[in-house]
């Protein structure tokens, strides 16, 4: 299907992005627990944002 490799580059980027992200998140907080909670439910509120928005364009393909 023509959208497949679209759609492996753009979960790819995302997914290297959100990795890096993670990545200077963890650096940032330290040990601090409840600031490790909030990040880490927030970054799960935007994966899941970010889930919804492929699947949106797959669907309206």
């Amino acid at each position: 299907m023509p959208w497949r490799p679209h759609l492996q580059r753009l979960t790819d980027d995302l997914g290297d992005g959100l990795i890096r992200v993670i990545d200077a998140l963890l650096d940032a907080i330290g040990s601090d627990r409840q600031a490790f909670i909030t990040v880490v439910g927030l970054l799960f509120l935007a994966t899941l944002v970010l889930t919804a928005k492929v699947f949106y364009r797959l669907v309206s393909l």
